[in-house]
């Protein structure tokens, strides 16, 4: 049996790079963008490098799969409202080219944000999407205050999957931010 998991999340890489926030990147002329924010750059950019090594600068087969999920989780009464980033392997892509049996070791990451009352980062981010139909994921960096992100490694993609935390079962990829 085949190990998928090394490819979509490598373990290491994402502890020593310390994913420590996420921000968001939307205009009316530019593809938007989701900045993961690390804090060290080294590792952080190796595992864009591997992304783009293994799917190409546009992942094509939507093998990295992005959600974002909005609402406050139950029974975590000391988490505001806000949302979630889930990274995960697309099972379906990876099921459909399999041509034998595979186990896939569902490695994933996830964080956590508090949706502040003025932000519009996400809702300016989801119609820029609708517009593009397409989105950059690439990592970036604190420097003297600000994000510095890195577009050299930025990976595009079309598919993200926008969803609710109600709509969430207890089978489904994304029941793991509730873990």
């Amino acid at each position: 049996m085949l190990h998928e998991s090394s490819i979509i999340i490598n373990e290491e890489l994402w502890e020593k790079a310390n994913w420590i926030g996420t921000a968001f990147a939307s205009s009316d002329d530019e593809i938007p963008a989701i900045a993961l924010v690390f804090e060290t750059e080294t590792p952080a950019i190796e595992i864009f490098q591997q992304w783009q090594a293994d799917f190409g600068k546009i992942d094509v087969d939507e093998k990295l799969r992005v959600s974002i999920i909005e609402g406050e989780l139950p029974d975590q009464p000391e988490q505001e409202d806000g949302y979630t980033i889930h990274i995960t392997p697309n099972l379906d892509e990876f099921l459909k080219q399999a041509d034998s049996e595979i186990q896939i070791d569902i490695i994933n990451k996830h964080q956590r944000l508090v949706a502040s009352e003025n932000s519009t980062g996400l809702a300016d981010f989801k119609s820029s999407f609708a517009k593009f139909k397409q989105y950059h994921i690439l990592p970036a960096f604190y420097v003297e205050e600000s994000i510095q992100p890195i577009f050299d490694v930025a990976l595009l993609k079309t598919v993200i999957d926008f969803r609710n935390i109600t709509d969430i079962s207890e089978n489904d990829i994304d029941s793991a931010i509730f873990k």
